[in-house]
């Protein structure tokens, strides 16, 4: 692959272009498209069309105009005996074209409508396919750093693009593939994450507990799964337990709560589920793993978590 013949350098330089492109093709989400003043419209068009109504029949009842006044009028005008005097329908009030037009749609604003609903389909799709095409590079360099002693110090680059991408918005599409290979670099670089003199670890805990109290199930699930298998690997990395993610967890979930960091697509109810989630992972761990202590650890946790959340 031609990564590996490039210099660590540009390698760095193209990671940063990755960081850059992030930022401008976030996803917007399936907003409901505008519909200026149709609703105003077609009430002032119905309320004028009922006070028309009225003043008609208000008309005939008294006899001012009906079609036998409008008759008897044209008779005593001289009108010519080879014309034909007897009804004018295309001429009555309920046969005029104006009262077909007024019910028929604005083609216009329709058309403008649907134009609006594709941009916004459109941009969804443009935004998921470049989150995906930065994935597929990271993973690319990943590949490359993992076997090449030369690229290895960009991992700590790779890291930093794709917890980037989990701070932003994206699809679902995207997002689960995110996770995925979150998981992957969590298990194969867990060095990197739990080194104490970087912030990497605490970022992956506060974005990882944002994305439990989504509201989307799938969503949720995914980072709750993500959050587990990085209580797993801290403690397998220290032997016997997982201090430093479980207070990472704690800081994290206080500051949300607390409002510093407040998204407003956070729900503390979305969140409970989450951790109910994690729970039934600890209980329906591997064997060795349940002789341990790590799934009281994790219980006790929990309890803390829904404390704070109490």
């Amino acid at each position: 692959k031609f990564i590996n013949f490039l210099p660590p350098q540009r390698v760095h330089s193209f990671l940063q272009v990755l960081n850059n492109c992030i930022p401008f093709f976030e996803y917007k989400g399936q907003v409901k498209p505008s519909e200026p003043n149709l609703g105003t419209r077609s009430k002032s068009q119905s309320f004028r069309k009922t006070l028309d109504m009225k003043e008609k029949l208000e008309d005939i009842i008294r006899g001012t105009n009906s079609a036998r006044s409008d008759l008897i009028n044209r008779r005593k005008e001289g009108t010519a005996v080879g014309e034909k005097l007897r009804f004018r329908k295309d001429q009555m009030f309920y046969r005029t074209s104006q009262g077909a037009s007024e019910t028929r749609p604005d083609s216009s604003l329709t058309q403008s409508k649907y134009e609006e609903t594709d941009s916004i389909y459109i941009a969804g799709s443009l935004s998921t396919e470049i989150s995906l095409i930065i994935l597929d590079s990271l993973e690319i360099i990943i590949q490359v750093a993992s076997t090449s002693e030369v690229h290895h110090t960009l991992l700590g680059s790779v890291l930093k693009v794709l917890l980037h991408q989990l701070s932003r918005n994206q699809s679902l599409t995207a997002l689960i593939n995110l996770f995925s290979s979150q998981r992957s670099f969590v298990t194969k670089f867990h060095n990197l994450l739990f080194d104490e003199e970087s912030d990497n670890c605490a970022d992956l805990c506060l974005l990882l507990l944002k994305h439990c109290g989504s509201s989307i199930s799938t969503i949720r699930s995914q980072a709750a799964g993500s959050l587990y298998c990085l209580m797993r690997q801290n403690f397998e990395f220290y032997g016997n337990n997982f201090s430093r993610v479980k207070m990472l967890i704690t800081i994290s979930l206080s500051s949300l709560v607390g409002g510093s960091t407040f998204d407003k697509t956070f729900n503390e109810v979305c969140l409970r589920r989450a951790l109910k989630t994690i729970l039934v992972y600890a209980e329906e761990e591997r064997l060795d793993l349940q002789e341990t202590s790590f799934p009281e650890q994790v219980k006790d946790l929990l309890f803390n978590l829904h404390m704070i959340l109490s």
